[in-house]
């Protein structure tokens, strides 16, 4: 468990989807395109969710569900 503010960097060769849970501050980076076609990052406070699909059509990370983007 990490207690400070990360980065996390999502992989579209590994991952299509992914659900992240942070119990600290936390920037999603997406490994190409941008996420939802708008955001270059999103950042989550503790304690709260999103979860992210790779859309090979569009080229891009989207967000699916999420209980506290925070800042982006």
């Amino acid at each position: 468990m990490v207690n400070e503010h990360s980065v996390i960097t999502l992989n579209s060769k590994t991952d299509t989807k992914i659900k992240i849970k942070s119990l600290s501050g936390v920037e999603i980076v997406p490994d190409q395109g941008l996420i939802d076609g708008r955001w270059e990052s999103v950042n989550l406070d503790g304690n709260s969710s999103v979860e992210l699909v790779f859309v090979y059509e569009l080229g891009y990370w989207v967000i699916v569900s999420s209980d506290g983007l925070k800042n982006s």
